[in-house]
């Protein structure tokens, strides 16, 4: 039986595929399936249950079968040549309301920028944490060098070999998460006024950290396979002169693209032309699905301009606070900005990645979460297909586990936020990527945890949602 009902949902589905049963038609009855094809009427049963399961079909009660609706889906959104200039920066009530609140285990928060930490890969990592390994004794409790642990510094400078960097110990400098190893960098760069060029959408810490020193900032629209718009982005040098520009080009967050090895090549070019330094953010490079991961773009030649930092609150875990820089020529200068800034950084977080590393099981962790991560994001990428029943564009991430979603205009992000948390989901507003309040109506969703009936039910309710703001702006038309 089993034989027969697979074949019958893939002459179906042919079918439906080949257009002759249209969208929103109603399919045979279980008995006129049954007599055509000489089988019972649970097998007919069956095959439809499989189709649905692979959203081509609906059920309505006491109707029947029908052919799914599907959804307008692309993968690319279209970037308009457009004038870019710079501005100042708003947006922080709504990072601040996030970011202030604990993490909820009773929401489904799919907002957030958490990697998976329940993983038994990152067992032996909460054991050296506990101070269970041999020399840590009472060590936490001495200051670290302000560099950061000698061991930590190696063993980074050895995994950084896949980015295509050659580096000593004496290259890098460890500090107290991502967040501050772009701040002290920026604070060495830039000035009051100064203008700085991102990516958009960008990082909402990025933006902050640039508020927070009076910076103004050129966004420069992204494709979400290629990066940022170098077309653009030379429009706006022929006319402002920048002291930086920021990127993710690895495994981009928001939007999960890697950008391909000739841009990268041509934007360090433009750097050394335009006398300007990039700030590559690679905290998600690790978790590139493919192997080998990209090239850093401090690899090319004029890398020198190439300022590369990173952390491990999105590979490990936030709460470790440990994150990295490596400042080429501005060692000195970004050194004493650590130190001013906090001194030394977290001494037995620093000691427990650096055990992690020695051992191998960085590198095991890393194999497991890409593999997790690929097949997450695909299977809610399916999910929202399924659920999400009006035209939408889609990220097709090549790493890292966030999903960007950009709705029609009439889905404002945070009202959708508003209608779902009283349901026990939250979602990441795209209006918090943006210098201007951009993308209100996109969302990012958080793809790391487990995609069991849980996220399926919030992925379903906020297709309710949709829809029904979707019918709110038909009736008002």
């Amino acid at each position: 039986m089993e034989i027969r009902y697979r074949e019958l949902a893939e002459n179906l589905k042919q079918r439906i595929l080949g257009g002759l049963y249209r969208e929103g038609q109603k399919l045979p009855s279980l008995r006129k399936l049954s007599q055509e094809y000489g089988v019972s009427v649970g097998t007919v049963q069956n095959a439809y249950v499989l189709l649905e399961e692979e959203g081509l079909v609906y059920a309505s009660s006491k109707s029947g079968y029908f052919v799914m609706h599907k959804p307008e889906v692309a993968d690319q959104r279209n970037i308009a040549k457009r004038e870019v200039f710079p501005v100042s920066i708003a947006n922080w009530d709504e990072i601040s309301r996030f970011s202030s609140a604990s993490y909820n285990f009773d929401i489904l928060e799919l907002g957030r920028g958490m990697p998976d930490v329940s993983t038994s890969s990152l067992n032996s990592l909460m054991k050296n944490l506990s101070g269970d390994f041999k020399g840590l004794l009472r060590s936490p409790m001495y200051y670290e060098s302000i560099k950061g642990s000698l061991q930590l510094r190696s063993e980074i400078a050895r995994h950084l070999i896949d980015s295509g960097m050659s580096l000593s110990s004496e290259d890098v400098i460890i500090t107290s998460g991502g967040q501050e190893a772009l701040s002290c960098t920026v604070r060495i760069l830039c000035k009051e006024n100064d203008i700085v060029a991102i990516e958009s959408p960008a990082f909402h810490g990025i933006i902050q950290t640039l508020k927070a020193y009076g910076i103004r900032v050129i966004e420069v629209p992204c494709d979400a396979s290629f990066g940022i718009d170098i077309s653009i982005l030379k429009i706006a040098l022929s006319k402002y002169r920048i002291s930086a520009l920021i990127l993710n080009p690895t495994c981009n967050n928001p939007l999960g693209f890697s950008m391909p090895v000739a841009s990268r090549e041509e934007l360090v070019r433009l750097a050394a032309e335009k006398e300007f330094h990039i700030i590559e953010d690679d905290t998600y490079g690790d978790l590139y699905y493919a192997y080998p991961r990209p090239p850093s773009l401090s690899t090319f030649e004029g890398g020198e301009k190439v300022i590369t930092l990173g952390s491990f609150s999105k590979t490990l875990g936030p709460g470790l606070r440990i994150g990295w820089v490596v400042p080429g020529e501005l060692y000195e200068k970004i050194l004493h900005e650590k130190y001013v800034s906090s001194g030394s950084s977290f001494t037995a977080g620093q000691k427990a990645i650096a055990e992690f590393m020695k051992g191998g099981e960085y590198r095991i962790h890393l194999r497991k979460m890409r593999e997790r991560y690929s097949r997450n994001v695909k299977r809610a990428r399916d999910l929202v297909v399924k659920h999400v029943d009006v035209p939408m564009v889609l990220s097709r991430p090549s790493g890292g586990y966030y999903l960007w979603i950009e709705f029609p205009n009439y889905v404002n992000a945070d009202s959708l936020n508003s209608l779902i948390v009283g349901h026990g989901i939250q979602i990441g507003s795209g209006r918090v990527f943006s210098v201007a309040g951009q993308y209100s109506n996109c969302i990012r969703l958080n793809c790391s945890g487990t995609i069991d009936e849980r996220f399926e039910s919030g992925i379903l309710k906020i297709g309710e949602v949709v829809r029904e703001l979707q019918a709110k702006d038909i009736s008002l038309k």
